[in-house]
């Protein structure tokens, strides 16, 4: 077939072509992969280029980063991961797109590592200087939420946290912006932590100047400033008071990280932090999932249509295994006892000093009475 002839084809067409022109055992290996991948996203062919185009940003990677954890955590070592990414790239490359695929660190060692809890305690005390991107942490530690999700938030969703300066704890739904499935929506939760930090970027946004009307964006450009993608290619012009992007938020909370010392912590990194930590407090995995609004995959997650009132009550038991105050609080209680352990050191030390005086002596009593003395 000519490329004038592939040209005028549908994608899955120009991939069933592409199929045809592969050796028996490639062919096999590469169709049932992509069959698999589009399955698990809710996807075809079509959809999967339709969104590429669309979006242009991370999330085709962010969507392979999930899938290959899933396949990790079904007991897959790599061989089947890799498959994965060669048959995407295959598609694309057919279909006259060449997407970069950020496969690094995400076969074999599962990806990036979630943070500690003590190194988002270090991240977060720069919120004096940075109260917007601390928001953006505190809000991605405490909800496991994407990025692109989390730059969707408008003063529509948080409006009870506005009218309600007591408020420790708020639930709200959102729709899943990384998705096709347009019906897809999220329940995440906040606590204390992301409640404080996100005030505090509320204080700081009221004075630039920008609307805050219930249809306006939470997190919004500072600065102007140009943005390109990976290629070089100039993506567009940010205006100040506009929407901040999901490249954008994952470059600020990235640097904030390498800011602490943390060169290897991403927005990722939080997303495993809050799953991480509440599983192994004892929320349900169905849960934690219907909570950031991913794939529904068994019959108990299709079933689970939870609220966000029923959600928050079952967060807030779990809560403390995320908290910020709750670490400060742990960390507050060891250094009491490690002062009193000193204390209790030095006077056995002293005590020690004294009988070896005491037995080096042939008076033991003028001793005594000299040491009371």
């Amino acid at each position: 077939m000519g490329l004038k002839d592939r040209a005028k084809l549908a994608p899955s067409e120009r991939w069933m072509s592409a199929l045809d022109e592969m050796s028996p055992s490639t062919k096999q290996t590469y169709s049932r992969e992509l069959k698999e991948f589009l399955d698990w996203a809710e996807e075809t062919p079509e959809g999967l280029v339709g969104y590429w185009i669309e979006t242009q940003d991370m999330s085709l990677s962010d969507h392979l980063k999930d899938y290959i954890k899933k396949l990790t955590d079904e007991g897959h070592k790599g061989g089947k991961q890799n498959s994965v990414v060669k048959a995407l790239k295959k598609f694309f490359k057919v279909n006259g797109f060449t997407p970069t695929l950020d496969t690094k660190n995400m076969i074999g060692e599962g990806g990036v590592r979630p943070a500690k809890l003590e190194e988002i305690c270090e991240v977060l005390k720069y919120g004096k200087v940075f109260p917007r991107d601390t928001a953006l942490i505190a809000i991605s530690k405490d909800s496991g939420l994407r990025v692109s999700d989390i730059t969707r938030i408008k003063f529509k969703h948080i409006q009870s946290i506005i009218d309600n300066p007591r408020l420790v704890f708020f639930g709200f739904q959102i729709s899943v912006h990384k998705t096709r499935n347009k019906k897809r929506e999220a329940l995440p939760c906040l606590g204390s932590d992301a409640i404080t930090h996100l005030r505090a970027w509320l204080r700081k946004r009221a004075t630039l100047g920008i609307t805050s009307d219930a249809e306006d964006y939470v997190f919004v450009n500072i600065r102007a400033f140009n943005e390109y993608d990976y290629y070089g290619k100039h993506r567009g012009a940010s205006t100040i008071g506009g929407r901040m992007t999901e490249s954008n938020a994952s470059v600020v909370i990235g640097n904030l990280f390498k800011r602490a010392g943390y060169n290897d912590l991403s927005s990722n990194s939080l997303r495993k932090f809050n799953t991480t930590m509440l599983s192994l407090s004892g929320m349900g995995e169905n849960l934690i999932k219907a909570m950031h609004g991913k794939h529904q995959q068994s019959s108990t997650d299709h079933y689970l249509k939870a609220t966000a009132p029923q959600m928050l009550e079952v967060y807030k038991e779990h809560y403390e295994a995320l908290s910020v105050e709750s670490a400060e609080m742990d960390a507050e209680v060891r250094e009491r006892v490690d002062a009193k352990v000193k204390m209790l050191a030095d006077m056995v030390m002293s005590l020690s000093s004294e009988i070896e005086v005491m037995k080096q002596e042939k008076d033991p009593e003028r001793v005594l009475k000299r040491s009371e003395g």
